[in-house]
C-alpha cells in the first residue's frame, strides 16, 4: 500500500519533490512524542492489516514518509554536519529510554504499569533510535563488500515479507519441540486470559509450552531470531 502511494506521489510531482530541511533534534524527538501519545490514544484494535490498530499504521505511515523525505532531500548526509554534542545526546537519550522501557516492563509482570508512560516512551525511543542507529552504521560500517551490498539490495524484500518468515520459524520450533516430547498447546485471546494481561490480545493464535523454567522460551527467541535473519 505504501509502495502504491509512493509511486502515485512520485508521479504526480513529475520526480521533482519540494525541498524539505532535515528538522532539528528537537523537532524529531516532539515527533516522538506525539507518535507515543498515539500510541495510548487509540488502543489496539486491529485495522486494516495492522494488528496493533490505528497507532501502528500512524507510526508507519511516519516513519514510511520521513523515509522518502530523508531520501529525496539529503537527510542522511545532513546528519553526518549534526554537532557533537547533539550525537552524545541522542546516544545518551537512547540508551537511557532503553533502560526505562526495560524497567517498567519488568516492573508490570509484577505491577500495574501505566500504559501511557510506556507507550510515550515507546514513541520517543523509536525516533532516537532510529536516530542514533543511524549515524552508528554511518561511522561504523563505511567499507564496501559484496556481502553488505547483497544485504542491501535485499533489505526491502525482507521487510515485506518477514512476518511469514517469523511465523514459520515459529512453527517449525513448536513442531520440533513436540516431537522432542514436550507438550504443546495453542490458544487465542478469546480463550486465554492471559494474553489480554500481558498485551497481546490482537494475537490471534499462540502457542504454549508446559515446560519448567525459561529455557526453552528463550532458546526459541534465539532460534527463532536466527531462523528468520536467514
Amino acid at each position: 500500500a505504501y509502495s502504491g502511494i509512493y509511486g502515485c506521489i512520485h508521479v504526480a510531482d513529475g520526480g521533482i519533490p519540494c525541498k524539505i530541511a532535515l528538522p532539528r533534534v528537537g523537532t524529531l524527538l516532539s515527533v516522538g512524542v506525539l507518535l507515543g501519545l498515539a500510541n495510548v490514544s487509540f488502543g489496539d484494535t486491529p485495522f486494516l492489516f495492522f494488528a496493533s490498530g490505528l497507532a501502528q499504521f500512524m507510526n508507519s505511515a511516519v516513519f514510511f514518509w520521513a523515509g522518502i523525505a530523508a531520501k529525496r532531500n539529503g537527510w542522511i548526509q545532513q546528519l553526518e554536519e549534526l554537532p557533537v554534542p547533539a550525537v552524545r545526546f541522542l546516544r545518551i537519550l537512547t540508551l537511557l529510554l532503553a533502560f526505562l522501557i526495560w524497567l517498567l516492563v519488568a516492573i508490570s509482570f509484577r505491577n500495574d504499569v501505566s500504559d501511557t508512560q510506556l507507550g510515550v516512551l515507546q514513541g520517543v525511543f523509536s525516533v532516537a533510535a532510529s536516530l542514533t542507529f543511524l549515524d552508528l552504521f554511518r561511522r561504523v560500517f563505511t567499507s564496501a563488500s559484496s556481502i553488505l551490498k547483497f544485504m542491501s539490495d535485499a533489505a526491502y524484500t525482507v521487510y515485506l515479507i518477514h512476518p511469514w518468515m517469523i511465523t514459520l520459524a515459529v512453527w517449525a520450533y513448536a513442531q520440533a519441540l513436540h516431537a522432542s516430547g514436550v507438550n504443546i498447546g495453542r490458544t487465542c485471546a478469546l480463550i486465554h486470559p492471559g494474553m489480554a494481561e500481558a498485551g497481546q490480545s490482537g494475537v490471534p493464535l499462540v502457542y504454549l509450552v508446559e515446560a519448567e523454567g525459561e529455557g526453552l522460551l528463550w532458546l526459541r527467541w534465539g532460534l527463532v531470531l536466527a531462523g528468520s535473519l536467514l
